[in-house]
């Protein structure tokens, strides 16, 4: 039996049928209950310090002709008098639309007198105004002008469903609750809040000396990207769903219809397929990503462009952009190392995805090359490119390397040097083969033979990590379709951090359970709109709770923590 249970999911929430279109946010809980006791559910494994609070719907459970089983939703509305929201303001234009059996029984179990018109109620410590707008629901608010506005007419789901679009409502649909920001209405306040960081960008750059100019080009990416944002997407979103095998967080999108950023979202991808790719080994970090569709070639590109821009001044091989240029996809694998002082990266394991492989190496050899023997920032750079310099598997693959030395008068220089070695072991680099597989290429950052066999036999048969058993039961939670994934081998650097810790005479005693899963990140892309997931397995959320337990008892309880404050209506 699971931590949590999947509901049975359709539509969106049927509260969301009576917020009109032009609320500026709105979060909707498909069902009171169950989103309650899931809740408790999550809470009970979780320390008290870390659990969540109900907030207002705690305050309302077990209230007298509430619909428990019913739906819920909290919008926030357009100001009154058409200008942007103070949202540092004491009470904002929020109303809530309850679910009811009777709305007079309701009204009365919150202190109010039943009637026609505004009543007032207490929610909690709080006073509020409430209306029936029938059909089974009340609406309440803080600000009675703005629950006497407050139509609650019927008829919203079908606006709501065509404004988050088809991957929208697939998250609706998968979720507990949806949380959903109307851009456009939005748009004053979002953009008040690029510019202040705009500000705070040049303030930096002001400081920064010698970088301020590349602080300057990378706010300038992020202001075209966000700027790009703003002007093309018609919703922002959030779910959340709670399950037997864990808790799913997702993050969408969708744009409009023609828009430039809509048009990069064309397609669903196979990133599974690149993953099959790489090799099956205990992992650190891994993942992949499929961009092969038109539209995501062209935001590549695009990202490129800006990246070359952001980085001016740089020596090719340390910009990562110039690594994408000539992929249609790529895996990795962040292998567990096999000693901890033998560098993190030594089983670390790339499959690029190309049509012209010969192209891709010819390209990495040159800017290798370049590098060799510059001096950047107070690193040497010391690198090496042969072609066919080794035979592995009975083919003729590449090899490279790259040594940095920090300068040895430079008083930070023993610390980036045992950085250099946690990272790459004696060599001070990285250190690998490079050789041709189905479909494209394989690389290594260590001079490893049997990974780098392990490798190559794993790109030609695609036996590879997508095929694992633990990573799998979260694969099968990441969207339809998925573009990108990636996945954090909690086990595993547990296990690594310990021993580590050990080392050092400060271990601890972490039961990491066998095959524990790992956490998955992994987004779509898909006619017109944009969806990322997070996936948290039950057993890591019980670990992650068993060591702050454990933290706690170490530290001693202490005095307890002040309760949270409750927030506004």
């Amino acid at each position: 039996m699971g931590l949590l249970a999947w509901p049975a999911l359709a539509g969106l929430p049927a509260s969301l049928d009576r917020v009109p279109e032009s609320a500026l946010v709105v979060a909707s809980v498909r069902n009171i209950e169950s989103f309650s006791a899931n809740v408790n559910r999550l809470n009970a494994a979780l320390p008290a310090s870390n659990r969540i609070p109900l907030g207002m719907m705690g305050d309302l459970m077990g209230t007298a002709g509430l619909n428990a089983g019913g739906s819920i939703s909290l919008a926030l509305m357009p100001s009154p008098d058409g200008q942007p929201l103070d949202m540092d303001g004491e009470q904002g234009p929020l109303v809530v639309i309850v679910p009811v059996t009777d709305a007079n029984a309701f009204v009365q179990g919150l202190g109010g007198t039943p009637g026609a018109g505004i009543m007032e109620v207490q929610v909690g410590d709080e006073t509020a105004f409430a209306k029936d707008i029938g059909g089974g629901y009340v609406v309440m608010g803080p600000v009675r002008e703005v629950v006497q506005a407050f139509s609650g007419e019927g008829g919203q789901g079908a606006r709501h469903e065509r404004a988050v679009g088809p991957v929208g409502l697939r998250v609706a649909q998968q979720s507990d609750t949806v949380i959903i920001a109307n851009i456009p209405a939005l748009r004053p306040q979002l953009e008040q809040g690029l510019e202040g960081m705009k500000e705070q960008a040049q303030m930096f750059a002001m400081m920064a000396g010698q970088q301020g100019d590349q602080v300057q080009q990378q706010m300038q990416m992020v202001e075209m990207v966000a700027g790009s944002f703003l002007r093309d997407a018609r919703v922002g979103m959030v779910g959340l769903g709670f399950g037997e095998t864990g808790v799913r967080v997702d993050l969408a999108a969708n744009f409009n219809e023609g828009s430039e950023i809509g048009g990069f979202f064309d397609a669903p991808g196979d990133s599974r397929g690149v993953l099959a790719r790489v090799p099956d080994v205990p992992f650190l970090f891994a993942g992949s990503a499929d961009f092969s569709s038109p539209g995501m070639q062209k935001l590549m590109n695009n990202m490129t462009e800006m990246a070359m821009q952001a980085n001016e001044g740089l020596p090719n091989a340390m910009n990562p952009a110039t690594f994408m240029q000539g992929l249609d996809g790529i895996g990795y694998v962040i292998g567990t190392p096999g000693a901890l002082m033998g560098g993190l990266f030594t089983n670390t394991v790339y499959y690029y995805k190309t049509s012209d492989p010969e192209a891709y190496t010819r390209n990495y050899s040159r800017m290798l090359n370049e590098m060799n023997g510059m001096q950047i920032e107070g690193m040497t750079y010391t690198t090496a490119y042969q072609g066919g310099g080794a035979q592995v598997e009975g083919q003729q693959v590449d090899t490279y390397s790259m040594s940095i030395r920090p300068n040895p008068n430079d008083p930070g220089a023993m610390q980036a040097q045992q950085m250099m070695m946690m990272m790459f072991g004696p060599s001070m680099g990285a250190s690998g083969y490079i050789g041709k597989a189905e479909g494209g290429l394989v690389m290594t950052m260590s001079q490893n033979t049997p990974l780098m066999s392990q490798a190559m036999r794993t790109a030609e048969n695609g036996n590879g990590l997508a095929r694992n058993r633990s990573l799998r039961s979260v694969a099968e939670q990441m969207p339809e379709g998925a573009t990108f994934e990636s996945y954090i081998g909690v086990g595993s650097i547990f296990t690594t951090v310990n021993s580590f810790l050990a080392m050092m005479g400060a271990g601890m005693d972490i039961q990491v359970p066998a095959d524990l899963a790992p956490i998955g990140i992994g987004g779509t892309t898909d006619r017109g709109g944009f969806q990322a997931r997070v996936v948290v397995p039950t057993q890591v959320i019980e670990t992650f709770a068993a060591m702050a337990q454990q933290f706690e008892e170490m530290n001693g309880a202490g005095e307890p923590a002040p309760a949270p404050a409750r927030p506004r209506f």
